[in-house]
């Protein structure tokens, strides 16, 4: 599948019945819906503990996503449904969110790089991810405003705008229990122009990019940074090999097993690191775009893009979000069915 499209997927030994509605990616993984609703229930606990700010979200987060319709679609072979509408909390940390707004924005950054490749077919992708020293809690806050300092020192060098057409930059933030720190670091989507490669006077090798990064950040010890060069690969599904990337950098905010632990009933997660996370990325601007990107996506309709021209609507269903006693911790459920199921919905 193109996009991350909900699927509702009937009891078999691949997909048992609590994880029956999930998101397939274009990598083929699996996001079960549950799972973020559970972790989402686990940050309503943290921030009912924390208290004071959170008091305001608590109700929020807890009704995220209660809530589902959907529309069923058929492509040829292709059966599939789409999010018609849901209340979502729009929280900064709240796991469903994350997963239902990862869907949407590899959908309207890979229209728009399409757009982009019809104008310029042979321009270059990379992907890009320069780091930041791990973090404390109390320093966890400031690191981040440096982060973003450091994004725009770099997109205003003379060596980026040289070799970079177009960007597409978001952070993310990996909690590490055993250190209690922060990994944190961003993830750039770049399209180069085309001479860009070895010999070209444009070209910069990985040694260029982190000094490139060292100089932006003004941390001259910065000692790790990734950057490649999309290619397709064997073990890739057919479709552009962007395709795999621009979902590498629109996938979460945070990851979600380094703040989330298994429990018997769920989840669990520490409201001390759920307050440092908040107080890092509340009220900021996660993700940004520039150059050809930026300009090609003021230009798109994306709600006209939403599905191909080619598919037919055959039905549409309300799930709803359930704590029956046969379901514990909790299930989607269609509406259809709660009936006969006699849930007592939250």
């Amino acid at each position: 599948m193109l996009w991350a499209d909900l699927v509702n997927t009937p009891d078999t030994p691949d997909f048992p019945h609590e994880d029956r509605m999930h998101f397939i990616g274009p990598s083929g993984k699996v996001w079960p819906l549950r799972e973020r609703k559970l972790q989402a229930l686990a940050l309503v606990a943290a921030m009912a503990r924390a208290g004071g700010f959170f008091d305001q979200w608590v109700d929020k987060v807890r009704h995220c996503a209660n809530l589902i319709d959907t529309l069923d679609w058929v492509d040829g072979e292709l059966h599939y449904k789409t999010v018609a509408s849901g209340f979502r909390c729009k929280y900064v940390l709240c796991p469903v969110c994350w997963l239902l707004q990862s869907r949407k924005r590899q959908f309207e950054l890979f229209a728009t790089y399409q757009r982009h490749a019809q104008a310029h077919p042979h321009d270059v992708a990379v992907l890009l991810t320069p780091t930041f020293p791990n973090a404390g809690h109390r320093d966890f806050p400031s690191a981040v405003t440096r982060l973003f300092d450091g994004h725009r020192r770099m997109t205003r060098s003379k060596p980026f705008q040289r070799a970079v057409r177009g960007w597409y930059r978001t952070c993310e933030a990996v909690y590490n229990p055993r250190r209690d720190d922060f990994n944190l670091h961003a993830h750039y989507f770049l399209l180069m122009r085309p001479n860009y490669g070895p010999g070209a006077e444009i070209w910069l090798d990985h040694g260029a990019w982190l000094k490139i990064w060292r100089r932006s950040m003004r941390m001259p010890d910065i000692k790790v940074l990734h950057v490649n060069r999309i290619t397709n690969r064997g073990e890739q599904p057919a479709g552009d090999p962007a395709e795999a990337g621009i979902a590498e950098v629109t996938k979460y905010l945070c990851k979600g097993s380094s703040i989330f632990s298994r429990t018997t009933h769920g989840f669990a997660a520490d409201p001390k690191v759920i307050r440092t996370l908040h107080e890092g990325f509340f009220n900021r601007r996660l993700r940004a775009m520039g150059g050809s990107l930026k300009a090609f996506a003021e230009d798109i309709d994306f709600s006209a893009l939403e599905r191909a021209p080619t598919a037919e609507k055959t039905g549409e269903e309300t799930f709803m979000w359930t704590t029956h006693e046969a379901l514990k911790p909790g299930d989607y459920l269609v509406q259809n069915d709660l009936d006969e199921a006699s849930p007592n919905g939250n």
